[in-house]
């Protein structure tokens, strides 16, 4: 188990590995605020291990200060294009590769919930994947341009695209 800050910093920048053994991970990670709260207990005995833990808890919430402007920004860019007309391509359809090329690289800067707004926009969202059919998935994953997907089962590839929609 993993400390909020120190996990959620992982997964954005590790390729979706565990920072313990390296295998794939395959399910989002799950925040819990008594293990959070026994970190900050148990660092707080020790003034150098309390001095690097804030340090980390600082730049943490100050990523996170960035993620909620950029989400602000995002949240703007979308109210305009909705105003002005802009329709959005749908998850559901098979994409061109101009479609999946624009896609992924307006999605490249984001993580958590800006990345999930930006997902919404497509029509991708965790209530989609979980109706989804199975070739609806697949078209899915290779719209977004993940690998391996045609090897996955439905289960795994649910919880494959789950993950893409915070993490990438």
């Amino acid at each position: 188990s993993f400390c909020t800050p120190c996990i959620q910093q992982w997964m954005q920048t590790q390729n979706l590995e565990c920072p313990v053994c390296r295998e794939p991970v395959h399910r989002c990670p799950v925040s819990s605020r008594p293990l959070d709260n026994l970190v900050r207990k148990f660092v707080a005995s020790d003034p150098a291990q309390l001095k690097e833990f804030s340090e980390r808890e600082k730049a943490w919430k100050d990523r996170m200060e960035q993620e909620r402007v950029l989400k602000e920004k995002l949240d703007v860019t979308i109210d305009k294009a909705i105003k002005g007309g802009k329709t959005f391509f749908d998850i559901g359809k098979a994409w061109s590769e101009a479609e999946k090329t624009t896609f992924r690289g307006g999605i490249r800067p984001y993580v958590g919930e800006a990345r999930v707004t930006y997902c919404r926009l497509v029509n991708l969202n965790e209530g989609w994947i979980h109706k989804a059919t199975p070739s609806q998935l697949k078209r899915c994953a290779g719209n977004v341009g993940l690998s391996g997907y045609s090897r996955m089962d439905e289960q795994a590839l649910k919880q494959r695209l789950l993950m893409f929609l915070r993490y990438g």
